[in-house]
């Protein structure tokens, strides 16, 4: 994954610095340290559309408890659990920004978004979405490395959260049997390593063209709502376009039954949460698992709209090659998708389980 860090000047606290010390004796200061200090700001945006003053907390990956804790209270109760980091709010366009402190930086974070009923509003990007969508439940994630900058050089680390990015976070965990496995991802390459993979093997098995290097960078892609006539969305690349057709129409799975073993999903947030755990599954699991079965119910069910969509924009704009970016497949060919996808993820899976081998065992 690209470290998207921007980095700044610090000329200006650099000179100040330099001009104060030559006034003054500098045996006034004793050893009081005069390294610039740099801020890390972590930022991104929230969407299954876009989400509307939602809730972020920003978790540590080790200690795990923050980052592994089922929230029952919407993001409210991990304040004060060990790996708690802190807490933002996304603003009407769904984007946040957090100021990390310097003790958490050099190591990963997980970033969960959550869906605060009577607070929380969100822009549709489905068929049959209303203004009053009931979003409760709903939670979003990612994961980001947050580098140690350069002394007094600011940086900005992106971490965006959609149903793809959870999928695909979800599938790391499955990598490293659990959250455990990321603790022990300490440096920047490894990360991109292993996060490159999930990207490109959740896009894989849910038909997204891997081939342009911004397709699979699903933990930090900004997508917009997959609504024409949206600014975000029209000004887009046809790769993110792509990104965003399919991550809308993975809620087309409410009140379908998808599993033969369960009931068809209620709400947006079981839906997202089916869809998500299914695809990590299937993906490090294989086509033998009973996962991929229900995986190609899912995108045959995510198919007709995802094609929808994909037409509606064609037939308004003939030069569009959005139709070659987006081929959600049928239930018949996923199970050749997930297998691929599975031996990508396979020649990673030491890197974060420590060189065991054993692989996933199931998200903790």
């Amino acid at each position: 994954m690209k470290s998207l860090f921007k980095k700044t000047t610090a000329a200006a606290a650099i000179a100040a610095s330099l001009a104060l010390t030559a006034c003054v004796d500098s045996t006034d200061f004793g050893n009081t340290d005069t390294t610039p200090t740099a801020v890390v700001t972590l930022s991104g945006t929230a969407t299954k559309g876009v989400l509307k003053q939602a809730t972020v907390v920003i978790c540590a990956v080790n200690p795990k408890e923050c980052a592994n804790t089922v929230s029952t209270n919407n993001g409210a109760d991990l304040s004060g659990t060990q790996g708690y980091i802190g807490t933002a709010q996304t603003n009407d366009d769904g984007d946040y920004s957090f100021t990390v402190p310097e003790k958490d930086q050099g190591t990963a974070v997980m970033v969960r978004m959550f869906a605060v009923p009577g607070v929380t509003k969100m822009d549709c990007d489905f068929d049959g979405c209303t203004d009053t969508q009931d979003l409760s439940g709903l939670e979003l994630k990612t994961v980001a490395f947050v580098e140690t900058p350069l002394p007094g050089v600011d940086a900005t680390v992106t971490a965006s959260a959609s149903a793809l990015s959870t999928a695909a976070t979800d599938t790391l965990i499955e990598l490293g049997g659990g959250i455990d496995g990321l603790k022990d991802v300490t440096t920047k390459e490894v990360f991109k390593t292993v996060t490159d993979t999930a990207s490109k093997s959740v896009a894989t098995v849910l038909g997204i063209d891997t081939t342009t290097a911004s397709s699979v960078n699903l933990f930090e892609v900004k997508i917009p709502n997959a609504t024409a006539g949206d600014s975000k969305f029209d000004e887009a690349d046809d790769t993110v376009k792509a990104l965003s057709i399919v991550n809308a129409s993975l809620a087309s799975v409410i009140g379908v039954k998808v599993d033969a073993d369960e009931d068809a999903p209620a709400t947006l947030a079981a839906a997202i949460k089916k869809v998500t755990s299914t695809v990590s599954q299937a993906v490090t699991k294989g086509s033998s698992d009973k996962s991929s079965t229900t995986l190609g119910q899912i995108t045959q069910t995510a198919k007709t709209q995802a094609d929808a969509k994909v037409n509606a924009i064609v037939a308004s704009n003939p030069n569009s090659t959005l139709d070659t970016k987006v081929k959600v497949p049928t239930a018949d060919e996923v199970k050749s998708k997930v297998d691929e996808s599975k031996a990508e993820v396979d020649k990673v899976k030491d890197t974060v389980t420590g060189g065991t081998g054993t692989g996933a065992t199931g998200a903790q």
